[in-house]
């Protein structure tokens, strides 16, 4: 071939989204590689092209390459500003030998990047944005956010190969290179002087500055939220439900509900929910716990209609009755791989058991097996654990601790929510506590094992039901929150109780079933007329079991008991009371009386409720000097002496003063025979 004749670069068209175009340029042949991958740094004009063009060819008058290229191209560029400044009309030269070793299936050495990424000149590693993750935290003032950002980090290693790492890192860290070091396993080159840090704080700042990424939102619990840009959603593992949210959803492996494609919403999944009410034979314990589960999901609701769930549940069963199963099986919301309880009454320790009653704001927590201890130091060691379990749940209060100068303070936060179910075979608490627990009670038969089983094994029922469930709540959540505030107090005053907070136990179910009445029938599962039976026989299933509740804080009143003991021994002339006058004060009695008030020894007291204990087999008993006086105060059985200092005296020294400094307890006559009378 005429060395003389002329070569030309064919026009290379390759469809992109972004076109980059090399200017015309002459390329001397005697510069040329045996590739022609190797190119001068010169450009010239027309005028000299024709003095020597048996030297030169001319390119076509545009080449396109691609923007990937032409990036290349210009990062390459980068790389020789420090020793020829101004390299911008280098890129064309670059972007053509570029593009033809990659049609020569060549690979390019260190730097291939793609487009949108940023890498400096010494560094051998570019930064790609793909999330901005917003992570919640529950304090004591409410939720706190922190940043983190999600990053792409790519790696040039020397001999050719692209590696690339994906890193999540706290906004605070994010320009420590210790995280690259970490996440790429070295590989990325660590900056180590003053021009490759600045140089990596211009990458990291470009990076984060990067607009139009995914925000993703990570919750520390399953639950209501109200999330910012949306409003108020349950969130669980897999995001929102009723919405396709994959990034807002909760940390971790927790929270998952086994759902059914196909099997939410439609009519057969809601039978077979509701069905569950007939697990037990007379439908009692099945039936609230199957309610007391639909109000847990609306906890949040509940505290904005200003009327939070004030109390526990409790199923009360002997040994192997199946009332761990049944709660689990009815109740347990999330993670139902596995139906176990969140924690064991009997070794759980009261921080441990304080910290599970914050793992599920809106849904049941699990808490089994609690039963008389083996020893009365034991039992005392349980009922003052139910006691603040009890309190925890029945008030919804965490517990207060001193942060302030501990580092990670937020973070010993638990905050209590849902409603707490326990099982136990005997329940034995302080009167004040079990006006915190509503107490449902069966037989060992009662649990149909048959039923018990299906639901065991078809453990997609009820999460696909709750999913649904919530998903119509949210549509309309706003007018459910109305409801409760506007109906609550309607249902609270329609029946008296021993208890007010029995009173608010009512209302909660009857609340609960009317909402979930109300469900059933805009989703065209039930007619108004079957919804209004549901209602109807939800409240006589309620009003047994808190009547039953009712009279079983009767009997175990210590207060009465107290008072019934000193009422027997009157009776029966166990005691004999004395008149005080002047005369007798001085003979130091443990007995005696006037109009108003019987004059009592605290031993002596004491002493005949023993006594009335064991006659009567009575499972109560009085602790010490300090119980019995709280327990007679409690019914304003005794007159209180309030000294000067603000101090007050329950037993005290005689009225009548005649050689007897012995103190007495008052008991008010009046008091003791409305006890009488109600006997």
């Amino acid at each position: 071939m005429n060395e003389n004749k002329k070569d030309m670069i064919r026009p290379i068209e390759i469809p992109i989204e972004k076109e980059r175009f090399i200017k015309p340029f002459l390329v001397g042949k005697e510069y040329q590689g045996k590739g022609g991958d190797i190119l001068t740094n010169v450009e010239k004009t027309n005028s000299e092209n024709i003095q020597e063009e048996n030297n030169h060819f001319m390119t076509s008058p545009f080449i396109r390459v691609s923007a990937e290229t032409a990036d290349i191209a210009a990062n390459y560029a980068k790389m020789f500003s420090d020793c020829y400044g101004d390299t911008k009309s280098l890129e064309p030269y670059l972007a053509l030998a570029i593009d033809g070793y990659q049609k020569a299936n060549g690979v390019i050495a260190p730097a291939i990047m793609k487009m949108g990424m940023q890498m400096g000149v010494h560094l051998n590693f570019a930064l790609q944005l793909l999330r901005r993750i917003i992570n919640v935290q529950d304090t004591s003032e409410g939720e706190k956010f922190s940043v983190s950002y999600c990053v792409e980090v790519t790696v040039y290693l020397k001999r050719g190969t692209v590696r690339k790492f994906e890193a999540t890192i706290p906004s605070e860290k994010i320009k420590n290179p210790e995280w690259l070091k970490k996440a790429t396993r070295s590989l990325a080159t660590i900056p180590n002087d003053k021009d490759k840090k600045e140089e990596f704080w211009d990458i990291v700042q470009d990076c984060i500055e990067t607009e139009n990424v995914p925000r993703e939102i990570i919750y520390p619990a399953a639950g209501w939220r109200c999330v910012p840009d949306i409003g108020w959603r349950y969130i669980f593992h897999d995001g929102i439900i009723s919405e396709q949210t994959p990034f807002v959803h909760t940390s971790g492996t927790k929270y998952t509900l086994e759902l059914r494609g196909g099997w939410i919403g439609i009519a057969d999944t809601f039978y077979k929910a509701v069905d569950m009410m007939n697990i037990c034979n007379d439908g009692r314990a099945s039936t609230s716990l199957f309610l007391i589960t639909h109000a847990a999901v609306l906890t949040k609701l509940f505290k904005l209609a200003n009327y939070p769930i004030s109390f526990i549940y409790i199923l009360e069963a002997p040994t192997n009755s199946r009332k761990t199963s049944l709660s689990l099986a009815v109740s347990q919301v999330f993670d139902r791989d596995k139906l176990i309880a969140d924690a064991e009454f009997a070794t759980a320790t009261n921080c441990g058991i304080e910290k599970t009653l914050s793992l599920y704001p809106d849904a049941p927590v699990h808490i089994d097996d609690f039963k008389p201890g083996v020893s009365r130091s034991d039992q005392k060691t349980l009922e003052k654990k139910l006691d603040e379990v009890a309190r925890f749940g029945g008030n919804g209060v965490p517990k207060m601790r001193m942060t302030d100068f501990m580092a990670d303070g937020d973070s010993k936060y638990f905050p209590i929510g849902g409603v707490t179910i326990i099982t136990a075979e005997l329940v034995s608490a302080v009167s004040s506590s079990e006006s915190r627990m509503f107490i449902t009670e069966f037989g060992k038969d009662t649990v149909m094992n048959d039923r018990l089983k299906y639901y065991q094994d078809q453990r997609w029922i009820l999460p696909s039901h709750l999913y649904d469930f919530l998903a119509w709540v949210t549509a309309d959540f706003e007018a459910v929150v109305d409801f409760i505030r506007t109906r609550f107090p309607d249902l609270r005053d329609e029946f008296s109780f021993e208890f007010g907070r029995y009173s608010e136990m009512y209302a909660t179910f009857l609340v609960t079933a009317e909402i979930l009445a109300q469900y059933a029938c805009a989703k065209g599962f039930w007619s108004k007329e079957v919804g209004g039976d549901f209602v109807r026989s939800v409240k006589s299933i309620i009003l047994v079991d808190l009547r039953a509740m009712e009279e079983k804080v009767r009997l175990r009143d210590k207060g009465k008991l107290i008072l019934d003991a000193l009422l027997y021994a009157i009776d029966h002339h166990i005691i004999k009371s004395v008149e005080l006058t002047k005369d007798t004060c001085s003979q130091r009695l443990a007995v005696y009386e006037n109009d108003d008030f019987y004059f009592i020894q605290i031993r002596e007291l004491r002493r005949l409720v023993s006594e009335y204990v064991s006659v009567y087999r009575e499972n109560r008993e009085v602790v010490n000097d300090d119980e019995l006086c709280s327990e007679l105060e409690k019914k304003d059985a005794i007159e209180i002496s309030i000294k000067k200092d603000g101090s007050r005296e329950r037993a005290r020294k005689l009225p009548v003063q005649r050689g007897n400094t012995l103190r007495y307890l008052y008991i008010k006559k009046a008091v003791l025979k409305e006890a009488n009378e109600d006997v």
